[in-house]
Order: structure tokens, then sequence, then C-alpha cells
């Protein structure tokens, strides 16, 4: 639990580094993922798509007209994936469809 803990912490700080210290980001439940909401005015499966062929996995929460949630766990990587994930998170998403 305290592995996960501190985990989630680097998570949220390299988000924070990466998308910007407001970027609406909330924590998971469980403690161990957090909720990444992106101006995308592309579909989640586009955007699934473009993170797929980056070699990047991407599981959804919601989506709305002009922005999409993503979750992101700290659990299925090492804390050093964080930030190259996170920037290419951001390059993806900032490509229109």
């Amino acid at each position: 639990k305290r592995l996960y803990s501190q985990k989630l912490k680097s998570l949220q700080k390299d988000v924070k580094t990466v998308f910007g210290e407001n970027c609406p980001l909330r924590t998971g439940a469980a403690g161990t993922s957090l909720a990444l909401t992106l101006p995308f005015s592309g579909s989640s499966s586009a955007l699934k798509e473009k993170a797929e062929q980056s070699g990047l996995a991407l599981s959804f929460f919601k989506e709305k007209e002009q922005e999409t949630t993503v979750v992101l766990s700290c659990s299925s990587m090492p804390v050093a994936d964080f930030v190259p994930a996170c920037k290419l998170l951001k390059n993806i998403s900032q490509i229109q469809n």
C-alpha cells in the first residue's frame, strides 16, 4: 500500500509537470490511479488508436464533446516511465482528427 501511495504521488507530480499545474486531475477510489481530462475533439476510439500505434495502452473513463477523460494507473509501469508516457499522451492528444 505504501509503495502504491508513493508511486501515485510521483505520477501526480509528473502529470502536472507535463500537462500543467491546473490540469483536470482526480484520484481514483482505490488510490492506484488518476483520471485525467484531456481536451480532444476526436473520439475516444481515435485517441485509443493513436495511443496504441505509439505503444501506449489507454483506459477511458468518460467522453464528452471536446474532451476525453483517461485513467492513468501507477501500478502498471515503473516510475521512470511516467514522464515519457505523459509526454507521449500529451503529443497524441494534441493531434486532432
